[in-house]
């Protein structure tokens, strides 16, 4: 057959760039909204548990809270748990990781000066509906947002055995985890690092400070973590896509202007709000991350497939309506 004409080559080109612009805008959109509520535990109720609970048996009980919007937590703590599963079946069988989890939660309320009785929790188990799928995907599509919410990050990496593998899960295994790499990653790119803690026994819980340069490179590298289901990959493409985009466009903002790296007001704001600490500090760890993906080599931060397979995802679905309040 003929070839194509440069007109016609054109016309394509335009298209798809005019749908690889639609996707990114909706990326971006999409770390600004909550398609699915974000759920928390209150602190109190946490620490009552005794171990990790699901979903949906707490709401069942009453126990959860749930917000519709980021603003309607800024007058809450939130405290996000990053975490490994240390079984196929369930997160934490032999309640290892929730005695880690009690222990830094009474040690960040301490360090931060927090009322206990403000403190909320967000915890996969328990924030993400386990058995719906719809409503599973909605919120780990919402994952940005959760942890761009959380006033204090903690990364609980007890070293222990996973109970199916046999393996060895600790600091390591949990850094080489796609989902804990996605986790650090959203958070470090809205609030920076000065709220990050590393858990790793009941009486060892601290700061994590300034990332050094290896555990940046590993967890912007997100997409080389492992999983077990592959298709997860796809699941984060659009909230990472979203983030990056929106710290490009911060970048260029800035030439344009002409002015000293800083981000954006409607960051700053939202730093303010949620008691954040040093907005330079901030400012400096993106300004690491940008030189980071400047210096990775082509398709190592974002492989060339999954920006493909970015531009043939569907739509995502429209919110679902809120869960009915529980029986009295």
């Amino acid at each position: 057959g003929a070839l194509p004409s440069r007109a016609s080559l054109s016309v394509r080109n335009f298209k798809r760039r005019e749908i690889a612009a639609k996707q990114v805008l909706e990326a971006i959109r999409g770390v600004h909204r909550l398609d699915h509520p974000c759920v928390l535990l209150p602190a109190r109720a946490f620490l009552r548990m005794g171990s990790l609970r699901e979903h949906e048996a707490l709401r069942a009980e009453g126990q959860l809270l749930f917000y519709d919007s980021p603003r309607q937590l800024a007058d809450k703590h939130v405290v996000f748990f990053s975490h490994q599963w240390l079984s196929f079946g369930t997160p934490d069988p032999l309640g290892v990781q929730y005695r880690v989890m009690a222990a830094s939660l009474r040690r960040v309320i301490a360090d931060t000066g927090w009322e206990e009785a403000n403190v909320q929790v967000w915890v996969d188990l328990a924030s993400i509906p386990q058995s719906k799928p719809l409503l599973k995907q909605l919120a780990v599509q919402t994952i940005a947002c959760y942890c761009a919410a959380a006033h204090a990050f903690v990364i609980c990496a007890p070293t222990t055995i996973h109970a199916d593998t046999g393996e060895v899960c600790n600091v390591q295994s949990y850094q080489r985890r796609m989902w804990c790499r996605c986790e650090q990653l959203c958070h470090v790119l809205r609030k920076g690092t000065g709220t990050m803690w590393c858990a790793t026994t009941e009486d060892d819980c601290r700061r994590l400070g300034e990332l050094d340069s290896e555990w940046l490179m590993s967890v912007l590298r997100v997409f080389e973590g492992d999983v077990t289901d592959e298709g997860d990959y796809l699941s984060i493409v659009l909230p990472i896509l979203g983030l990056y985009a929106e710290l490009y466009a911060l970048e260029l903002k800035r030439r344009a202007q002409a002015v000293p790296w800083q981000s954006s007001p409607a960051a700053a704001a939202e730093a303010a709000l949620c008691q954040v600490g040093s907005e330079e500090r901030r400012a400096q760890t993106l300004q690491l991350v940008l030189n980071e993906i400047r210096g990775a080599k082509r398709g190592e931060i974002f492989p060339p497939k999954l920006r493909m397979s970015a531009q043939r995802l569907p739509p995502p679905p429209p919110p679902p309506p809120p869960p009915p309040p529980p029986p009295p």
